[in-house]
Formats: C-alpha cells, sequence, structure tokens
C-alpha cells in the first residue's frame, strides 16, 4: 500500500515538473519571437554602407531594374566599366562619369547626360546647377543636349535704358588704349563716339577726330537710331578685342555685362547678336579670362545662338565655344576665322577643321 502510494505521488510530481518544464519553454519562445519581432537589427547600417548612393527610377512600367542598379552601383562597377555606368537613367551617375579625372571617361560622360531626354524639369535643373565649366562647356558644344541644362544669365546688376546704354558704350571705348591701334580700329572707335544723341560733331574734336572735328559724313547727323549706334559701338568694341590688353579692360570694366544687355534687348537682330557673339569669341581666345565670360552666363547665350538658323550667328557662336572648350581639341581660332565644320563635339577629335 505504501509502495503504490509513493509510485502515485513519484508521478504526480513528475507531471507537474514536466507541465512546468513545457510552459516555460512555451513562455520562452514567444518571448523569443516577440523579442526577434522587435529587434532593430545594426546589420542595416552596413548595407546602407554599401549600397548605391543614388536613387533608382524605373524608366518603364514593366522592367526590372535590380540588374541595373547591380551594374551601375558606383561601388560593384567602380572605374572599371565606365561604359557600364554611361548607360545609366541616373543623371547624378552620370554627371560624376562626366567629372571624372580621366579625360575619356568624362567625353562618355557628357555624351551620356547629352542623349539623355527623358528627365523632368526638376532632374534637369539639378545638373545644371552642379556642373562645373567643363561639363557646361561639354554639353553646349553636344548637338543633342537639352538646352534645359543651361541656367539662365544672371540678372545685370545695372539697369540699363537706351540713354545710358549709349553712355556706357561711350565710356567704354573711351577708357580702352588708343596707343598701338591700327587705322581701322581708330576709324570705327571715332564713328562710334561721334554717333548718337550726344554725338553733334561740332562738340566732338581730339584724338578720336580725324580733321579735327569729325567725320565728313557725320556732320549732318544731329541724332542716329538706338540700333545704328550699337552697330557703330559693337563693330568698334570688336575691333579692339583683336587686342589682348584691351580685351582684358573690356571685362575689367563691365563689357560682358553691356553686351549681354545689348543682345538680349534685340532678340530679333540677328546682326547686333552676331557682332556680339564675335567679341566674345575674340575675348574667348585668351585662357585667363574663360571664367569671366563663364560667370557672366554667355555659355547660355552661345548655346542657344548655335542652334541658330541664321549661319552668320551660328558661325560665331561655334568659334566662341570652340576657343573656351579646352577639353576637346586645342585649337584656338582668331578673329575673321570662322569654323563652319565641326561645331559641335564628335566622337572623336578631328586632325582638321574647316
Amino acid at each position: 500500500m505504501e509502495n503504490k502510494w509513493f509510485n502515485a505521488r513519484r508521478l504526480g510530481t513528475t507531471a507537474a515538473l514536466t507541465a512546468v518544464v513545457l510552459s516555460g519553454a512555451i513562455v520562452v519562445k514567444a518571448v523569443l519571437a516577440i523579442k526577434d519581432a522587435l529587434k532593430i537589427t545594426t546589420d542595416v547600417f552596413e548595407v546602407e554602407k554599401k549600397q548605391s548612393p543614388y536613387i533608382y527610377i524605373q524608366t518603364d512600367e514593366t522592367g526590372d531594374h535590380s540588374t541595373e542598379r547591380k551594374f551601375y552601383n558606383t561601388e560593384t562597377s567602380g572605374p572599371w566599366f565606365p561604359w557600364l555606368r554611361s548607360r545609366s537613367h541616373d543623371h547624378w551617375t552620370l554627371l560624376k562619369l562626366a567629372q571624372d579625372q580621366d579625360h575619356n571617361v568624362r567625353l562618355m560622360g557628357v555624351r551620356a547626360l547629352a542623349d539623355h531626354h527623358h528627365w523632368d524639369d526638376a532632374e534637369l535643373i539639378e545638373i545644371a546647377q552642379a556642373c562645373d565649366n567643363r561639363t557646361l562647356i561639354g554639353l553646349a558644344r553636344s548637338q543633342s543636349a537639352d538646352l534645359r541644362l543651361f541656367l539662365p544669365p544672371p540678372t545685370l546688376m545695372q539697369a540699363y535704358s537706351e540713354d545710358n546704354m549709349e553712355d556706357s558704350f561711350r565710356h567704354l571705348l573711351s577708357a580702352l588704349p588708343v596707343t598701338d591701334i591700327d587705322k581701322c580700329t581708330s576709324f570705327f572707335t571715332s564713328s562710334a563716339l561721334q554717333e548718337g544723341k550726344g554725338g553733334h560733331v561740332e562738340e566732338r574734336g581730339g584724338l578720336w577726330c580725324f580733321g579735327g572735328n569729325g567725320l565728313a559724313f557725320t556732320q549732318s547727323l544731329s541724332a542716329a537710331p538706338e540700333e545704328k549706334v550699337e552697330l557703330f559701338c559693337l563693330q568698334a568694341l570688336a575691333s579692339h578685342s583683336t587686342f589682348q590688353s584691351h580685351c582684358e579692360e573690356i571685362v575689367k570694366l563691365g563689357g560682358l555685362q553691356l553686351l549681354q544687355h545689348v543682345a538680349t534687348s534685340r532678340p530679333d537682330s540677328c546682326k547686333i547678336q552676331s557682332l556680339v557673339a564675335r567679341i566674345i569669341g575674340n575675348l574667348a581666345v585668351w585662357e585667363h579670362l574663360h571664367s569671366d565670360i563663364i560667370r557672366a552666363g554667355w555659355v547660355t547665350l552661345l548655346a542657344h545662338w548655335l542652334r541658330s538658323h541664321d549661319l552668320s550667328l551660328s558661325v560665331h557662336a561655334a568659334r566662341g565655344l570652340a576657343n573656351i572648350d579646352r577639353d576637346f581639341g586645342r585649337q584656338k581660332y582668331t578673329d575673321n576665322v570662322y569654323l563652319y565644320h565641326p561645331q559641335f563635339r564628335l566622337r572623336y577629335v578631328l586632325n582638321i577643321t574647316l
């Protein structure tokens, strides 16, 4: 009887312990499951480090770009496969490619940027704002480039009117050096200073006049139309811009801003715009003036003029951009040299130009 009681007691104790162990195991498992569900893994930071710094946008409705992301990731492709990166649809990837230290990779990147036309305005503005000067020039000379890639020229600090613009031209021309210039430059300068509302010949004299009181054909003119005065002044500036020291003075005295105002205020005058483009092309012969020309917004204007249907305007714009572009060809085109071909960058460098 005692043995039966002992066995029953042991069985009960075993059953109780088993129940406690099973209950504990269930509780522990539930706690661990909840803990795993709420756990923030530290591996995520390592994963983020390895991922591309760019957000990739799918360009078609059904395409899976997971493979594309793998190829274009800057960490995986690196410098070894730039041609793979040039096939990316991400504008930041292509912009980084266009700013690469390797010359051939840069040219490839600029071509890739110019050949993409599916980006929206926001992405194009981002590219325009992030472009360095070298990339900007390359895009301006790429025939397929979207003109939205170019920011508008900066706002002029000085407000010009018809009267003070004429005065600004006279001030600029009068401040340019007068020694060691040819007769052609002297003639155009004298003509410009004697034209316009303030150009009464009897009031003029001195260094810029032949015969003491001006040219014979201006004696009957008391006031010339504004556009005619601008043409005289621009022709004089074009002659002065063939001298390096004069180019430096033109830039120093605000000539780039004055020319911008003239060009934008006469949008329908290809003759005036051609003369302005000719002057900018002459200034661009001197590399130390390139930063001033670019900063004044002339790349945008020249890029638009390069695509003009007016042959004279497009040729002068092509020469100006070619003189600024030091990353594709090293030729410089001086005054009265007209670049007919190639006006745009090609996929190869020509040994001869027309």
